[in-house]
């Protein structure tokens, strides 16, 4: 079916040299072919955009294979490594064991040697500190790992002053020996106080005759007489050399 547009003439313009032609405009294309056009048009950009996305679901596709790729062989590559790893690691077993039974014995023997007091340098100490002329007769010493030593800063065992030492109470010494006089004991006393280890001296009794005293000392015996060995840290542990309570 076709349609013809008749366009209206215009005013006819006389010239003496010419005449003018009236336009025509006719479409003579049947609806089937404009609408069978314009179907192919639609169908060619629906398969330019269905190929399109199937170009890019294909890139990501590849790009995701190979990145799996990739990953998986950066995993054997780690899984080897590790493989090789304890391989190598079997060849040490040993000496990890030796350092673990090590580590063990070294815990065992600090808790052994918790009250591991040094006493031959704690009597070299208190030697060094008797004066002139006074003679140790005895030296008698006593741990108390129970800790009930503690008690004796509030109130002490015959009739003795509260404690004036911040450091634990461990256990007691007793002193016995002979002096020339009471200045020389009171002398004694002065510098059992110096002595790393020592805290508190006090005269328990004296007694006298012509020629010399006769005296008891006891003192505590503090947390810095134990000697510290297989201590967890070295450093914080007592001297085992007490220093000369004389201050040479």
């Amino acid at each position: 079916m076709s349609t013809a547009t008749m366009v209206p003439p215009e005013p006819a313009v006389t010239d003496n040299n010419s005449l003018r032609i009236l336009p025509i405009v006719a479409n003579l294309l049947p609806e089937e072919i404009t609408d069978a056009r314009r179907l192919s048009r639609v169908r060619q950009v629906v398969i330019g955009g269905v190929a399109t996305l199937n170009v890019v679901l294909l890139a990501w596709w590849g790009l995701t294979t190979l990145s799996t790729s990739l990953t998986r062989r950066e995993l054997e590559a780690a899984q080897h490594s590790v493989t090789q790893l304890q391989r190598q690691q079997t060849g040490f077993n040993e000496l990890v064991q030796v350092q673990s039974d090590s580590k063990a014995i070294s815990s065992q023997l600090a808790s052994l040697f918790t009250y591991d007091l040094q006493w031959s340098p704690l009597v070299a100490a208190v030697r060094a500190a008797a004066p002139e002329q006074v003679l140790l007769t005895s030296l008698t010493g006593a741990l108390d790992s129970t800790g009930d030593k503690a008690k004796a800063k509030g109130g002490r065992e015959g009739g003795r002053l509260p404690s004036t030492t911040d450091q634990k109470l461990v256990g007691t010494l007793t002193l016995a020996g002979t002096a020339p006089s009471k200045t020389a004991v009171a002398a004694f006393v002065d510098a059992l106080a110096r002595v790393p280890g020592l805290a508190d001296p006090f005269p328990n009794g004296m007694s006298s005759t012509d020629a010399e005293y006769s005296f008891t000392i006891q003192a505590d015996l503090t947390a810095a007489a134990f000697g510290g060995r297989y201590t967890a840290d070295p450093s914080a542990a007592p001297s085992r050399t007490p220093a000369d309570p004389t201050g040479n």
